[in-house]
């Protein structure tokens, strides 16, 4: 069991990088800039974390790892919804599309970068399988693709009309 004093910690740094990411591009954070932040030393940082990359992955990991409550209570149709929606919301929020184009852009130049991606979208799908359905790695790139294409590349507001297309996709495939 992990001591409470390193959790606290922990959790300390990323609260305070989520601030950071807020206020400023995740681009601009550093070790020395999360030190000042958290008032946690930098060597305790990079204990904890190999690269500032590595923490703001994990506040992606951590803020998308609390969206799914219980959904055990609802069709196959609502819970594909409420993934979709999540995912939705989580782009459209301003911590967690910077986290995500920070790791995106950080895979392209880094084995542990492109690792923590693999591991997002593994996780992802995990949550997917778990919560909605069975679903190939394949069709779920199907699935979200649209809705990361609209929200990172684009630049464009994830429209009712997009979702309504991506949850009549995701049911033909659930089904």
């Amino acid at each position: 069991m992990t001591d409470p004093r390193i959790r606290r910690t922990k959790d300390h740094v990323l609260a305070a990088a989520e601030k950071m990411m807020i206020t400023k591009d995740a681009e601009s954070i550093s070790y020395a800039s999360l030190a000042r932040e958290s008032t946690v030393s930098r060597q305790t940082i990079c204990a904890y974390w190999p690269t500032i990359d590595a923490v703001v992955a994990e506040v992606l990991a951590r803020r998308l790892s609390q969206r799914f409550e219980d959904l055990s209570g609802l069709t196959v149709v609502d819970r594909l919804t409420h993934f979709l929606d999540s995912l939705r919301s989580g782009l459209d929020e301003p911590i967690e599309s910077t986290a995500l184009l920070t790791v995106l852009v950080d895979a392209s130049h880094s084995v542990e970068a492109e690792q923590r991606l693999v591991e997002f979208v593994e996780g992802r799908l995990m949550a997917f399988r778990a919560h909605v359905g069975s679903i190939s790695p394949d069709n779920f790139a199907q699935l979200i693709g649209p809705l990361f294409t609209t929200a990172l590349v684009l630049r464009q507001p994830i429209t009712d009309k997009l979702m309504a297309r991506q949850v009549a996709f995701g049911m033909s495939i659930l089904a």
